[in-house]
């Protein structure tokens, strides 16, 4: 898959479904940007922080988020 100058990872839309409610999706899409982003990067945080244009800690948030939604919806 392409990059960006900064190396952030592509993705598709057309890898998302149109049936989803917005919010599911766009939480779908952030999952699956954050997964590419940091194996992109080895699970590196601060270099994946740094290529997606975020800082450090907002990186973890983003992850520890995306985490506890999986865990309450049962993925």
């Amino acid at each position: 898959m392409g990059r960006t100058r900064n190396s952030a990872p592509l993705i598709k839309v057309s890898d998302f479904e149109y049936s989803l409610q917005m919010r599911e999706a766009v939480h779908q899409f952030k999952q699956a940007y954050l997964k590419k982003a940091l194996k992109q990067h080895g699970g590196n945080i601060s270099q994946t922080a740094r290529a997606i244009g975020v800082s450090r800690r907002t990186l973890q948030l983003q992850i520890k988020r995306c985490e506890t939604s999986q865990e309450q919806s049962g993925i």
